[in-house]
């Protein structure tokens, strides 16, 4: 079954780099949120690889990932908790042998960080959290939507 999409507004996304000309270029749009699994999320871009190749900006602006983290490259994305949501235990490590670093700003409303030694926190509107290839969760424990940003690199 799945939810509801959230109340919150679709995000919008600027992309700028440089043309192989060596002209500055943008990419703008409103990203829909899909749901998927348990929340609503929007790709906001992935880059499969290191440095970052100006040439590859519209690949990798339109690229999928199947899932939200990649062994070699940057993944971000937005994810809308609906109210009351309990999110699952996970880790920053979850691609093979590589450890994660998780950077999250929450953009609307407020979550509640969990570590699995349960230790926990409220993590409102503009604050910041860094999960370093650590176990934990996130839950939404307010009766509104919330919404983070984070961006998942090796």
């Amino acid at each position: 079954m799945s939810q509801p999409l959230s109340t919150l507004p679709s995000p919008r996304r600027i992309i700028t780099y440089h043309e192989p000309s060596g002209e500055s270029a943008a990419i703008e749009e409103i990203v829909p949120m899909k749901v998927f699994s348990a929340l609503n999320s929007a790709t906001m871009f992935i880059q499969e690889d290191f440095p970052a190749q100006p040439d590859k900006t519209v690949e990798y602006a339109n690229a999928v990932s199947p899932t939200f983290t990649l062994s070699s490259g940057v993944t971000c994305y937005f994810v809308d908790f609906k109210p009351n949501h309990h999110g699952p235990l996970h880790f920053a490590n979850s691609v093979g042998e590589s450890d994660m670093l998780e950077y999250i700003v929450i953009t609307h409303g407020s979550l509640h960080l969990e570590i699995d030694n349960g230790q926990s926190w409220t993590v409102s509107q503009g604050d910041a959290a860094v999960c370093v290839a650590n176990a934990h969760y996130w839950h939404n424990k307010t009766n509104e939507w919330a919404r983070q940003s984070f961006a998942i690199v090796p």
